[in-house]
């Protein structure tokens, strides 16, 4: 079975390096800002209605963080979209400020599909001030309905775990009554 997830949030908060991580479980300091579109994907195991376990490939959509952008891409990069993470940066708060544009605009296309948030860049919270609390996020993630994490793409903290349980629950909304894995 194959699913679309797409990354969604401003500029620099990770979006690249989270994807990376969780496909080749690597972290590059190096700073490239994503142009356009890149796709990757990855093979996991979901678990199914009924805790049975299938083989799923991720498919990984990673788009530019301007949001200037957003309006232009948004019905090509959204079309078919089965589950969204949204990023925003520990260390700016005007990331985490900026997340329900990037989530109105992919209701608009995608409608209400399974999401994730991601709270990146947890390896820095010795080295700066943070700016704002779990209990914040937490808040905004149930008002939303997503599910929500507290990740460092440098660490690898709680990328693999962010991205299965997404596809999990992607895999869930898509056969909710059946019992046996689909192929």
């Amino acid at each position: 079975m194959k699913i679309k997830v797409c990354l969604v949030g401003d500029s620099a908060v990770g979006k690249t390096s989270l994807i990376h991580r969780f496909v080749h479980d690597q972290f590059s300091g190096e700073y490239q800002a994503t142009m356009g579109v890149k796709v990757q994907a990855k093979d996991v195991l979901a678990k199914s209605v009924g805790g049975k376990e299938m083989a799923v490939r991720v498919t990984i959509w990673d788009i530019i963080g301007e949001s200037t952008l957003l309006q232009d891409l948004a019905q090509s990069y959204f079309f078919g979209t089965q589950g969204i993470i949204a990023v925003c940066d520990l260390t700016r708060f005007s990331t985490y400020e900026n997340l329900p544009i990037w989530l109105s605009s992919v209701r608009r296309t995608a409608g209400d599909v399974p999401m994730a948030l991601a709270v990146n860049k947890t390896d820095l919270k010795g080295e700066v001030i943070v700016l704002y609390d779990k209990y914040q996020v937490q808040q905004f993630a149930e008002a939303i309905g997503a599910r929500w994490y507290m990740t460092s793409a440098k660490t690898g903290e709680n990328v693999e775990d962010m991205f299965t349980a997404l596809a999990t629950d992607i895999i869930t909304r898509m056969n909710p009554q059946r019992d046996e894995p689909c192929m």
